[in-house]
């Protein structure tokens, strides 16, 4: 396995049993523990989620250009690039934040043109 392909299998096992975790009681000074170990995994170059930032976007633009649109109310980007999380099995909470918040501003702003 290469480097970058381990690094993100661990990532992926250790954020499911964060999730886990995060659902016990457990002492406090073993979920600091637990944290602390999740915080220095998680911690990867910017430039590589900039990079899967820019590659994700890519995606969702080529799959809004080239799928069949529905009639009644084509999808937004934001719609496609969540797509684009599922297929590409994106697990990091940062891009999936993100994603999320980026539809919740547009779902408003749409909210506050109809009133």
């Amino acid at each position: 396995m290469k480097e970058r392909e381990l690094s993100r299998s661990l990532k992926k096992s250790f954020h499911i049993i964060r999730k886990y975790l995060s659902q016990q009681e457990l002492p406090r000074e073993v979920k600091n523990a637990f944290k602390d170990i999740f915080n220095i995994l998680e911690i990867e170059p910017d430039n590589d989620i900039s990079n899967r930032r820019e590659v994700y976007q890519s995606i969702a633009e080529f799959l809004q250009k080239n799928l069949p649109q529905p009639r009644s109310e084509p999808l937004r980007i934001t719609e496609y690039l969540r797509i684009t999380h599922i297929i590409c099995e994106e697990f990091d909470e940062r891009l999936l934040k993100e994603a999320d918040e980026a539809i919740s501003k547009i779902d408003k702003s749409e909210e506050n043109f109809q009133k």
